[in-house]
């Protein structure tokens, strides 16, 4: 066979295995893409909530609760709040909870129930929340968490002494991606964390 056409076989051979390659690797970077905004837009919905119910511990409009925080825990957050501004002042006990009830409707197996409660009405807040810790903080700014867990029932003076909490979240993809045979399969991870300083917690 003419050494010409050999060398051309080759060259098309190359050309082809690139074209696939590059196929592949545009493929599963889209594919990447997808299940990393699908996660943000989860997260996003747990941050809007965080954020709107944590900077209103003990908030009220006239009088604080004597009691503003409840209970205190890395993946458990009791607090009261007239969360939703009402004029008679009544106050609701809002609690965040990390549960470990597993979601079996996805192939994650790090995925587990976060629970928003108002008054023993429970929501549940995403698919795909594989972390939630609580960190709290007796002086803003300190490095050094309080040893958990906390509770007003026989030590409120501790947990009085809070005055601000870090939040960490942390959201997977329902499934994984694996990109070859070879290689070990991985869930697309999206990462949050935010201290939250509540007014009222800071004029005690």
């Amino acid at each position: 066979m003419d050494l010409g056409i050999v060398t051309s076989y080759i060259i098309a051979g190359i050309l082809i295995i690139i074209i696939l390659t590059v196929g592949y690797n545009v493929n599963f970077s889209g594919n990447e893409l997808t299940l990393h905004e699908s996660q943000k837009i989860k997260i996003d919905a747990v941050i809007d909530a965080v954020s709107y119910d944590l900077p209103k511990i003990g908030y009220n409009q006239n009088n604080r609760p004597d009691t503003m925080l409840v209970y205190a825990d890395s993946t458990m957050l009791q607090f009261y709040s007239n969360i939703d501004n009402s004029n008679d002042e009544s106050l609701e006990l809002i609690t965040w909870q990390f549960s470990t009830d597993p979601i079996t409707a996805t192939d994650n197996p790090n995925d587990f129930y976060l629970y928003r409660t108002i008054d023993g009405t429970s929501i549940t807040m995403g698919v795909g929340i594989t972390d939630f810790t609580i960190n709290y903080y007796d002086e803003l700014g300190s490095t050094t968490p309080l040893t958990l867990p906390i509770s007003a029932i026989g030590n409120k003076s501790k947990i009085d002494s809070i005055v601000q909490l870090e939040l960490i979240i942390e959201s997977q993809s329902p499934v994984a991606l694996q990109y070859s045979s070879e290689t070990t399969p991985r869930y697309i991870t999206t990462t949050w964390t935010k201290r939250f300083s509540p007014s009222n917690l800071n004029l005690n």
